[in-house]
């Protein structure tokens, strides 16, 4: 057990920490000690969690501040491995926090948990900073999640900010031109989207995809993808892709390559000779060399064939051709010769391989020999007649040269070794001399003169004399002979013989003592009998002491001889007993009489009473333990006598009342769960809920709720939540948070003309400048008109308005009633495509009276310019040069009547003008459709 799992401390015991004590079983409690064991072992473990627990932590948090400072030093944003980290903190935060709430985290380990939790907020407050600057806000998020976890509340912007980010965002909400307009592009971005619209503009000049393969156009991007489909340069598929061509030509180069392909199907060479396959152009060389119509030379060239047959009929040429040899008849036994077919009669007749007849055939010869082999056979036939060998021996025999060998070894006149050659005989005699000379070789084995004494040796006979007189087992004298020993033994026994012969001198056994006499082994016992230096006994014999000595001696020994009776070491505490010196130890520590420690000397006693006395000594002793007061609670120890009361009152299962007392709980709890149950003591102090918006107070636990209920810093919805305000006040500043909230309901500005509209604070303004009720000039003002209408009537004046012109009456209303549709709808369009929906009804109508008056007489030129000025300056926002040069006049009139589109579109322009010159935000401009 590691010291930082477990504290050695016999009194207070901190919380989830062991007691050196709680490792010892004590037979004497209740406690099951698997029980205990099990117990401690789940405390050890659970502590160790804690530390592992802490280091990951550590390490999390080491790694995403790695990753906050690279991000600073590159000056890019944090990536969203470092929300991650600080995620995978928090959740191991909230195991440490369970681990403290189940008492098994020490003091230590907690005050570094809260560091921990500091230093995470303090990461999560800098990773939002660092992403806050970059326009697109990665991950942030997610940080700002992390942040809530971590308990951290977010700053309220403040007035001055708002104003400046009020300004930044009306400077950048100014619209430019797109860079690519002469290519036709008629978007028109805000300033601080320019160059992003101009990166991804569809009508930015791009490079060809084929540029590699040498295409050096630069189409738009929303046409690139159609050049690409038709670029000359673009690469195609081999028509021969299927058969493995992998080349990719350009298509201005796909009929040459074609032609030029190595996988395109070509006609074998060899077609004229019968091969109909056709193979890919660059296997045609290696087809042609294995192709079975290819011609090749006939097997037979070098004896005169000239014909090339095919290949696929070589086999059936070779075997009709009329040069092809013809082996000999006699081919089997080994005649080699190639013939032409009339040569093979003849040949066989004369061949030196055919085979004739043995001449000893009339002997029972039957084979038939090659006629080159008749001579060496007959000098090697079997039948042949011969002399015996052993001829000059005496040997008159004849026979076949078969029976050679059987005759040879049974021939009486055959030269044999004699038997005992071995032994050194090398006498050559006849067969039938045999059995004469081995009963007088000089070499035969004899037996040896001492047989009967153990000698196994054969000595040859003119070796024997030698071997006699050398033997081994011969007789010899002992040599104690002189000692008076008559005994012969055997040479190789004599040295054994003389290590036990009784003739043989030894020394007295008292020769340690001073005897130096040398006596026969026989004579010993006699010798020790009258020696002058044997022992004598010790005058204790009787009592066991073997010891013997000299007479001068024995007195000196009897002092000190351990069978010498003595008295009892503890005679003078009354043990009477007498006993021999060697057992007084042993009795010693058997004696009733002997002083012994007190058990509880471990505890302090010094005493040592008698062994017959301790145990009603070790019943009063004053360090005997006692079981504590507070057992049946869980206490487990047992002081001393004398120190059970100071125990009592310091015994960690003692009753003790809570901690919360003067808030009111009355319970009584053990002292060493004090601490645990103030934690969880219904009448604890608690902060408030609310104590990030400013509430300080620390209600108990249980009031908690309702001081919550009741708490002046409770965030409480608006009051106009419905109306779409998300903010959550104090209850404190809810009054004041309705008198200025941006969706408080107010009256229309233009409710003395008749708008009995109620609008929200925020959308007044846009309402204002879209309400029907506000006063508007005529759409002809600049041409003399110089009344005010209400918005909504001023489409109906413009129809029957005296400066209207007389030629474009209905480019007029047209422009008219689409001003007074999109005017009246407002800010209820909120995209492009509503926009039109909303036109469409009202467009179509007009768009089908401009059709049928445009096929009586067409439109003039100067009216519709006109018409355009006017209501550009109704709107009274003229475009500037750059603006003008965006939407050029028309060239003629002819144009003007063959494209009214044309026309519709310079009014929805006019109608976005007069938009943006009423003050729209940005989302009600989107929803006005653009030119």
């Amino acid at each position: 057990v590691s010291s930082d799992a477990v504290t050695v401390n016999r009194g207070y015991t901190p919380r989830g920490e062991l007691r050196l004590h709680d490792f010892e079983h004590r037979p004497d409690t209740d406690t099951n000690p698997s029980d205990v064991r099990a117990e401690r072992a789940l405390r050890i473990v659970t502590s160790r969690s804690a530390t592992q627990t802490l280091e990951q932590c550590k390490m999390k948090l080491r790694v995403a501040s790695e990753h906050i400072d690279e991000a600073r030093k590159l000056n890019k944003p944090c990536q969203g491995d470092v929300a991650r980290h600080l995620l995978d903190a928090c959740s191991l935060f909230s195991a440490l926090q369970k681990l403290c709430r189940d008492g098994c985290v020490s003091l230590g380990s907690a005050a570094e948990e809260l560091k921990l939790q500091k230093r995470a907020k303090h990461l999560a407050q800098q990773a939002v900073t660092v992403n806050c600057k970059f326009p697109s806000r990665p991950h942030v998020a997610e940080l700002m999640d992390v942040c809530a976890r971590l308990g951290i509340q977010k700053e309220s912007p403040r007035p001055s900010d708002a104003a400046l980010g009020l300004a930044r965002r009306a400077r950048e909400s100014r619209t430019v031109l797109c860079p690519y307009s002469k290519q036709g592009c008629q978007i028109r971005p805000c300033a601080n989207y320019s160059e992003k619209h101009a990166s991804a503009c569809e009508y930015r000049p791009v490079a060809c995809p084929n540029r590699p393969r040498g295409c050096h156009e630069q189409p738009s991007f929303c046409e690139c993808r159609d050049h690409a489909a038709k670029c000359d340069y673009r690469p195609v598929s081999c028509p021969f892709k299927l058969r493995g061509c992998p080349h990719q030509p350009s298509a201005a180069d796909c009929r040459t390559h074609e032609a030029e392909c190595g996988f395109r199907l070509v006609p074998c060479r060899h077609m004229e000779r019968g091969c109909q396959e056709k193979i890919m152009f660059f296997r045609s060389p290696g087809h042609a060399a294995i192709c079975h119509f290819r011609p090749v030379p006939c097997p037979y060239y070098e004896r005169g064939c000239r014909q090339q047959p095919s290949a696929i009929d070589l086999s059936s040429h070779s075997d009709t051709c009329v040069y092809r040899p013809v082996p000999c008849f006699f081919r089997d036994n080994g005649c080699e010769e190639q013939l032409f077919k009339h040569q093979q009669a003849t040949h066989a007749e004369s061949c030196g391989f055919r085979p004739v007849p043995c001449p000893f055939n009339a002997m029972g010869c039957i084979e038939q020999p090659r006629a080159i082999d008749c001579e060496f056979h007959a000098e090697q036939c079997g039948f042949r007649s011969i002399a015996c060998p052993f001829a000059q021996q005496g040997c008159v025999m004849q026979f076949c040269a078969r029976d050679r060998i059987n005759h040879a070894a049974t021939c009486d006149y055959r030269p044999v070794l004699c038997p005992y050659r071995e032994r050194g005989c090398n006498a050559q005699v006849l067969s039938l001399n045999c059995d004469r000379h081995k009963g007088s070789c000089e070499h035969r084995p004899v037996p040896c003169d001492y047989a009967k004494r153990g000698c196994k040796v054969l000595p040859s006979a003119h070796e024997a004399k030698v071997h006699t007189s050398q033997c081994d087992h011969r007789p010899v004298p002992c040599i104690y002979k002189q000692a008076g020993c008559q005994e012969q033994p055997s040479a190789v026994h004599q040295p054994s013989h003389a290590e036990v012969c009784e003739c043989r001198p030894a020394t007295c056994p008292y020769e340690k003592r001073g005897c130096k006499d040398l006596v026969r082994v026989k004579d010993l016992s006699q010798h020790m009998a009258v020696c002058k230096r044997r022992p004598e006994p010790c005058p204790h014999t009787p009592q066991g002491c073997q010891h013997s000595g000299f007479a001068h001696e024995l007195k000196k020994h009897a002092d000190k001889c351990v069978f010498r009776p003595i008295s009892c070491p503890y005679r003078n505490k009354g043990c009477e007993e007498e006993l021999l010196a060697r057992d007084c130890i042993s009795h010693a520590d058997k004696c009733v009489f002997r002083p012994v420690p007190c058990v509880h000397l471990l505890r302090g006693c010094q005493e040592q009473p008698c062994h017959k006395d301790s145990n009603s000594h070790a019943a009063s002793c004053k360090h005997r333990p006692v079981p504590c007061q507070n057992k049946q609670r869980g206490c487990d120890e047992q002081p001393c006598a004398y120190e059970q009361k100071g125990h009592a009152e310091e015994c960690a299962y003692r009753l003790v009342s809570c901690r919360h007392k003067e808030r009111g709980c009355t319970a009584q709890i053990v002292a060493r769960y004090s601490a645990s149950h103030a934690n969880a003591c219904d009448y604890r102090p608690v902060p408030c809920q609310y104590k990030q918006h400013g509430c300080q107070q620390q209600p108990s636990a249980n009031e908690r709720q309702s001081h919550a209920e009741k708490c002046k810093y409770r965030p409480v919805p608006c009051a106009f939540n419905d109306k779409g305000c998300t903010e959550m006040p104090h209850a404190q500043d809810c009054a004041r948070h309705s008198a200025s909230c941006e969706f408080r309901p107010v009256p229309c500005p233009h409710e003395g003309s008749g708008c009995k509209e109620v609008v929200s604070f925020n959308a007044s303004g846009s309402h204002a400048a879209r309400c029907e009720y506000r006063q508007v000039q005529c759409l002809y003002h600049r041409r003399g008109c110089p009344r005010q209408f209400l918005a909504k009537e001023v489409h109906q004046h413009a129809i029957a308005c005296e400066f209207r012109p007389e030629h474009d009456t209905v480019v007029a209303l047209s422009s008219a009633v689409k001003v007074a549709g999109a005017l009246a709808r407002g800010r209820g369009l909120r995209t492009g495509t509503q926009a039109e929906q909303g036109n469409g009804i009202v467009e179509k109508k007009v768009v089908a009276k401009q059709e049928q008056d445009c096929q009586q007489k067409p439109l003039a030129l100067g009216a519709s310019a006109k018409v355009e000025d006017r209501a550009r300056a109704q709107s009274g926002c003229l475009m500037e040069g750059a603006e003008g040069a965006s939407n050029p006049p028309l060239a003629s009139a002819k144009q003007a009547a063959r494209r009214p589109d044309k026309d519709d579109a310079i009014a929805v322009g006019s109608r976005r003008a007069s938009w943006l010159a009423s003050g729209a935000t940005r989302e009600e401009q989107v929803a006005v459709p653009q030119p």
